[in-house]
């Protein structure tokens, strides 16, 4: 590939990856999603307000899940997908409490 105008090699591809993004989008840039959000439909939009004011056992969320998110839920193992929110609360540094009878909140480290 030739220098063009002192160039550095490889700038055109950069120039034309980003005219390609652009068409992909219409022409515009995509809406930016503050840190943290969810999807509307998805299950840990459901899941993480019943971590984080508990008073619920596993097993209970799960059961909302089912009620709450029909479509979202089918075929899926919900206690696990519960699981899988604690957990990646905790890797952010969170604590996971329970109290006798089972019933789980994230709380801040």
């Amino acid at each position: 590939m030739a220098k063009k105008n002192g160039q550095k090699k490889g700038a055109d591809k950069q120039a034309t990856a980003k005219k390609k993004a652009a068409k992909t989008q219409g022409g515009k840039k995509a809406a930016a999603k503050p840190k943290g959000a969810k999807k509307e439909g998805s299950l840990a939009a459901i899941i993480d307000p019943m971590l984080t004011t508990g008073g619920h056992t596993v097993a209970e969320i799960a059961a909302e899940l089912a009620k709450k998110a029909v479509e979202a839920a089918k075929g899926k193992d919900l206690a696990a997908n519960v699981r899988a929110r604690m957990v990646s609360y905790t890797r952010k540094g969170w604590r996971v409490e329970k109290d006798e009878q089972k019933r789980v909140k994230v709380v801040q480290a």
